[in-house]
């Protein structure tokens, strides 16, 4: 169990108002694939490297054809990404309500896994605020 600090669940708030905001296209598969015709495709782990990255983390992005990578990662969220939000996995959990799009990823599910079975990035966002923002002794299960 993780207890996030007061500025780590201002992180994940963050991470949340991205997923909202219709600056990333969803996409599955990797952190952020890259379309043939250039366009960007985010998990919504992607989308923590990015906004992590536009809030100072010193973090790398490498351009490998048709997907990116961060730190060295490509499917999961490198260590860095994991200490600056307080998430205790490269693949943390989420809280996923029943009204989520597809019912059967309802509960605690892994960010990853809900992002490329169809939840929406509005669900993430939720799943994420339930998970980490919303509750004092937030906890990340994985």
């Amino acid at each position: 169990m993780t207890n996030l600090t007061a500025e780590q669940r201002e992180r994940v708030s963050k991470l949340a108002d991205a997923l909202e905001s219709g600056e990333y296209e969803p996409g599955k598969g990797f952190l952020c694939r890259i379309t043939e015709d250039g366009r960007r495709q985010w998990c919504c782990l992607g989308v923590a490297c990015d906004v992590a990255r536009k809030n100072g983390l010193d973090l790398s992005e490498q351009n490998l054809g048709n997907y990116l990578s961060f730190d060295g990662k490509s499917a999961c969220l490198p260590s860095s990404v994991m200490q600056w939000y307080g998430f205790d996995t490269s693949n943390p959990s989420v809280q996923l309500a029943s009204y989520v799009s597809v019912p059967s990823l309802a509960g605690y599910i892994e960010a990853a896994d809900a992002n490329d079975n169809g939840a929406t990035f509005a669900e993430l966002a939720q799943g994420f605020r339930d998970m980490y923002v919303n509750d004092n002794s937030t906890t990340s299960a994985g």
